[in-house]
């Protein structure tokens, strides 16, 4: 397949403009531009040849996915309790309003549709589609136990705001202890929580997001499950390789699902699902290493990708390396979770 006619989701493309500043900061904005800068910048900037929406696709973890539908499960039994004025599980009317809305089989069910819905404008879900539909499916019966663990501990407060009713106006706040509340301040551009060095830390953030490119903050922990690693090339560079090495070596016991990323060059085909390369860059193997790439059989997305000579970016593959023998190669197989990216 001639690179033109690779999707452009799987290309691997800097935007062409970096983002600017948030219209608004948030805390967990702020965080994400201070744990590292490169990553904000690439998950904030405009990628119109892949999408019509702000920002990167994000890549879809089943734990993530799982947590939404059960927040969104347990918003919609929350605003049917204070519609009904029913405080908790003990409340006579809650049979009630609960039968109204099916029962929790019927409560997970809806979630995970409102989630698969939006899941269908991302890209990115497109090849794992059947496959995280039959895992949530699967997951259903022991999201409805944890949904009924978190009902059982849900007490309400004695205001209820249903459908149509006037929501507090925003004004100046009286005396007294609050234990959360959102301030917005226009003139700082913030909405979030008070916290005094928030100057200070914008700015010093905002300097930092202006820097082209921005600087990557490189480390197992900020990396291992960024969405946006496949287009830094600071994170393949043979430096952060090795110092992800030495992290990697240091941990203990947290790499025991031995998945890795790699780049690598395609060489010879051996069968349908079976490829010859090479690594140039990646922490679990030293550069010019020879490894067995395995596709699964039937893929119909990965095997057009595969060319000679082509270099690919592996996300989350898995490897498996036998050190009992010293003339096996290590086989890197692309499973369900993983990722190719063309370079």
């Amino acid at each position: 397949m001639p690179e033109s006619a690779v999707d452009p989701m799987w290309l691997v493309r800097l935007p062409h403009d970096w983002p600017g500043a948030p219209a608004w900061m948030s805390f967990s904005d702020l965080q994400n531009i201070e744990t590292c800068p490169r990553r904000w910048s690439l998950s904030a900037a405009s990628y119109p040849n892949i999408w019509s929406h702000r920002g990167y696709p994000p890549k879809i973890y089943l734990a993530t996915l799982y947590g939404r539908i059960l927040h969104g499960a347990l918003e919609l039994i929350v605003k049917s309790l204070n519609r009904a004025s029913c405080s908790s599980v003990a409340d006579e009317s809650f049979v009630n309003v609960m039968r109204g809305l099916g029962g929790y089989t019927s409560i997970i069910q809806q979630a995970a549709t409102d989630v698969l819905d939006k899941l269908n404008e991302n890209p990115r879900f497109t090849p794992r589609s059947r496959y995280v539909v039959a895992e949530l499916t699967r997951a259903a019966p022991t999201l409805c136990e944890n949904l009924q663990v978190l009902i059982g501990k849900l007490r309400l407060g004695g205001a209820h705001f249903g459908v149509g009713a006037q929501q507090p106006r925003r004004s100046a706040l009286n005396e007294g202890t609050y234990s959360e509340i959102q301030l917005r301040v226009a003139k700082m551009h913030w909405h979030g929580f008070v916290d005094r060095d928030l100057t200070l830390r914008s700015r010093q953030a905002l300097a930092e997001i202006r820097k082209t490119p921005p600087r990557a903050v490189a480390s197992m922990g900020n990396c291992t499950f960024c969405s946006v690693r496949q287009l830094c090339d600071e994170y393949w560079t043979d430096t952060t390789q090795e110092l992800l090495a030495q992290e990697k070596s240091s941990a203990s016991g947290s790499e025991a699902r031995h998945l890795a990323d790699l780049e690598v060059e395609i060489r010879e085909q051996e069968s349908p699902s079976i490829w010859r390369a090479v690594t140039l860059h990646g922490h679990a193997l030293p550069p010019n290493s020879e490894v067995v790439l395995r596709i699964p059989a039937g893929d119909t997305m990965l095997r057009p990708l595969m060319s000679r000579g082509r270099c690919l970016r592996l996300v989350d593959a898995s490897l498996i390396q036998q050190t009992d023998d010293e003339y096996s190669v290590p086989v890197v197989t692309l499973q369900r979770s993983s990722e190719v990216f063309v370079l």
